[in-house]
């Protein structure tokens, strides 16, 4: 029985494209701007796609091909029928050949949709007019994150106009971002951090730049980036440059049970025990280069200048606790510690952006006692005596698929399992 999957219609969702608003785009643009937009919209409809339906009945039977009936052969006389053949000898017994073991293979990508083609080719072209239109070629770091907030412009008005979803239209923009010159690793940042860099003000004057060459590029207007090269400029200008994103390493402590035990030791044992916590923090930021951005109330926010000033630290942290403990039978406290690298925004002496709000969510999934980190903080370690254990992979909200988390070893409980890996 052979099973035939059936095909039915699905329609692609219209997602918005992160924080940046294609509407409140459009409305920074001219009268005139807005007419050819609107016309642009309504030419670029996108139709329903027949995509196939893995969830589809498979139970269809196809019946079997029909044989045609043998007619006998004529029987011969007995003077020309064969004569019995002597018994064959038994034959041999068959070689078995050892079979290697077939590699797995690899899944196969899904395939793109039209809309998606269309739009990597559409957005493909505007970076590539872009890069020509802004000679010479912009070589810092500062005009090259302008130019990204450009393209990201672009992606959204295109994406919009293909109805893409918003995890194909953040895969088209990184696609892009690469093809434009910067590395996977920074093209999956910028788009990790783009609803905080949509809220922005400083840098919208880049992204509705691009949302508007774009829909120029739509109508077919050949110098759609024709004001790339002045827009760089000024973008470049130090009285009107914004912060740009640095990369950082942040640390966030947490006083587990911080409620509970309040309850228990009272508020003069509790302030104690926050005493203690901040005492080791601070002495632990001080002796690796760490600098205390703000205290939480149940917790402190450091930044480092690398992963592993900051891994060192936390260890101390740690160790500098437990020796508290141990010594204030009656007055305990527990952290648990967050570690994360990433882009962030520096402003009044605060730091704003994804990989901040990633370090806090790694705290909260970290257990008593205990300090996480990202795959990102362990690959930039290697070559330290720091030991890893892998504790699975976790959803983050705002990030695409489950993230693997691994626990620092530094006591001695931590030792044996690490010894077992």
């Amino acid at each position: 029985m052979i099973a035939v999957a059936k095909k039915k219609t699905v329609a692609v969702q219209d997602v918005e494209f992160g924080d940046v608003e294609i509407e409140d785009l459009r409305a920074k643009i001219s009268a005139e701007d807005s007419e050819i937009e609107m016309a642009a919209e309504e030419s670029a409809e996108a139709e329903e796609l027949e995509l196939p339906d893995l969830d589809a009945d498979m139970g269809t039977e196809v019946s079997a091909p029909q044989e045609w009936p043998v007619e006998p052969e004529p029987e011969l006389p007995p003077q020309q029928q064969q004569q019995p053949a002597a018994k064959p000898a038994p034959p041999a017994p068959p070689r078995v050949e050892e079979k290697k073991p077939t590699p797995p293979s690899k899944p196969a990508a899904p395939e793109k949709s039209p809309a998606e083609i269309e739009a990597r080719g559409s957005l493909n072209k505007f970076i590539s007019d872009a890069l020509r239109a802004a000679k010479p070629e912009p070589t810092n770091a500062f005009a090259k994150f302008g130019m990204n907030l450009y393209f990201a412009g672009g992606a959204s008005v295109i994406g919009q106009s293909k109805k893409l979803s918003k995890d194909a239209q953040l895969m088209v923009l990184k696609d892009g971002l690469v093809a434009a010159g910067n590395t996977p690793e920074r093209a999956e940042n910028f788009c990790v951090e783009l609803p905080s860099y949509g809220k922005n003000p400083k840098y919208t004057v880049m992204v509705q730049a691009g949302a508007k060459a774009m829909t120029h590029q739509m109508r077919g207007d050949d110098n759609a980036n024709g004001e790339i090269g002045s827009l760089i400029s000024e973008w470049n200008l130090p009285e009107k440059r914004p912060t740009v994103p640095s990369v950082f390493t942040f640390v966030f402590t947490d006083i587990v049970g911080s409620t509970a035990m309040t309850q228990r030791l009272g508020n003069a044992g509790a302030q104690k025990a926050v005493r203690a916590h901040n005492t080791a923090v601070r002495g632990a930021l001080q002796a690796h280069r760490g600098r205390e951005v703000k205290h939480t109330g149940d917790g402190i926010m450091a930044v480092f200048p690398d992963p592993i000033s900051a891994v060192n630290a936390t260890i101390r942290m740690q160790r500098e606790i437990a020796a508290h403990n141990s010594a204030n039978p009656n007055i305990e406290v527990t952290i648990r510690v967050g570690v994360n690298v990433g882009e962030a925004v520096e402003e009044d002496n605060d730091f704003f952006g994804a990989a901040v709000q990633m370090t806090a969510r790694i705290c909260d999934k970290a257990t008593k006692s205990n300090i996480w980190v990202l795959q990102a903080v362990k690959d930039a370690c290697k070559g330290q005596k720091i030991g890893f254990i892998p504790r699975g992979g976790f959803e983050m909200k705002g990030i695409q698929g489950k993230k693997p988390l691994y626990e620092i070893g530094w006591s001695d409980i931590h030792k044996n399992e690490l010894a077992d890996l």
